[in-house]
């Protein structure tokens, strides 16, 4: 079986870092993305194996340019993964809308976005497909005090995702005559 090529955002710490880890050990290939990639640095690594990539999931023009970069560089994707984001706390009161706004768009406007492309990438690849993997929290299926917004954005993310896996096997399941 040839290596997997996975395309991860939010890798510069915490779990997109590890997952890149993981992936190399592994024998598979990654993406591995961040606002600046410059500071990015895993062990084990060649340029056969690791492409680092900068990426604002909040600007279109960044993520275009990095699933073009990656496919330059590997020819394919695999997986897609969605890591990119982060926790704002505090009590809702304190929350300034600009704060609220821009959890919003990094945690959930980010992911659709990434998504979107993530998606025209893989349905025009031959052969047709990949994976595409949400990371959410548990914050997007009970509500926290002190992280309203942060779970509001989680939320989002899993009502889309479970509406988009729906929408997702109607189209697969058209292209092979089911439906």
């Amino acid at each position: 079986m040839s290596p997997k090529i996975f395309f991860i955002t939010g890798t510069s710490t915490g779990f997109g870092y590890e997952l890149v880890k993981k992936c190399i050990a592994s024998g598979d290939k990654v993406v591995a993305t961040a606002r600046n990639s410059s500071k990015l640095s895993f062990p084990d690594t060649t340029k056969d194996n690791l492409l680092t990539v900068d990426l604002d999931v909040t600007k279109e023009d960044s993520i275009h340019k990095a699933f073009d970069t990656a496919i330059k560089h590997f020819g394919r994707l695999d997986v897609v993964v969605n890591n990119a984001g982060y926790g704002l706390s505090g009590e809702f009161e304190s929350l300034s809308d600009k704060q609220i706004r821009t959890q919003m768009e990094v945690n959930f406007f980010g992911l659709i976005n990434v998504t979107r492309v993530a998606l025209e990438t893989m349905r025009s690849q031959k052969p047709c497909g990949g994976l595409i993997q949400q990371v959410t929290s548990i914050g997007g299926q009970r509500g926290v005090p002190g992280f309203t917004i942060y779970c509001a954005s989680k939320w989002a993310v899993e009502g889309y995702t479970e509406a988009l896996s729906h929408e997702v096997s109607r189209y697969l399941h058209s292209r092979r005559g089911l439906y």
